[in-house]
């Protein structure tokens, strides 16, 4: 399941880990270094609290992000 960060809604992420999914993605898009200049909006540290959350909430989930690989090609 893709989801958002929900902007730190943790009731957001608790009601999703709820429904059990096989595989909880969020996309980070970008590393840290990149983060400002590709996602003006998003914050790498809520990203990664996140997955860490979802990790916290089911130990058995498998919790994934993804990443672009290449930029203007």
């Amino acid at each position: 399941m893709l989801i958002p960060d929900f902007k730190g809604d943790r009731e957001a992420l608790e009601t999703v880990m709820a429904e059990k999914p096989a595989v909880l993605n969020h996309n980070t898009e970008t590393v840290l270094r990149l983060q400002r200049d590709i996602r003006t909006a998003a914050n790498y540290g809520r990203s990664l609290a996140l997955l860490a959350r979802a990790k916290w909430i089911n130990p058995a989930a498998a919790v994934k992000s993804g990443l672009i690989v290449g930029m203007g090609e």
